[in-house]
């Protein structure tokens, strides 16, 4: 028997998350008002047009700009907010019992069913 007096090994077999878990920063969230997005572009025109597309998304941003010679823009970390995908949401189709969706009156199973099959 090991017994908590007599045992060597490590006392709780858990090991703790503490400082390494899964997602720890999960509140701070990017293009928010406590952790604007940080931009640059190369010219002032380009900053007029990346701080209205981060005005039409309701994002935050700090925009600078870059003008020396070879200067890269950096705008990735909004244009992965811009195209991040949303949750596709899907219609219930209705049970067989129920009236169908198109409008005719008669049960689903009756109507639109019998075209999904055929």
């Amino acid at each position: 028997m090991s017994d908590k007096f007599f045992f060597q090994g490590r006392q709780d077999a858990r090991q703790s998350n503490l400082k390494f878990g899964y997602e720890r920063n999960a509140n701070r969230i990017p293009g928010s008002k406590k952790y604007p997005l940080s931009l640059v572009v190369t010219s002032e025109e380009r900053k007029q047009e990346v701080q209205s597309a981060v005005a039409e998304a309701h994002l935050f941003a700090e925009v600078k700009i870059d003008s020396r010679e070879g200067a890269v823009e950096s705008i990735f970390e909004l244009t992965a907010l811009l195209v991040r995908k949303q949750a596709v949401k899907v219609v219930k189709v209705p049970a067989r019992n129920d009236p169908c969706n198109c409008g005719s009156g008669k049960k689903y199973k009756k109507c639109c069913a019998l075209t999904l099959t055929l």
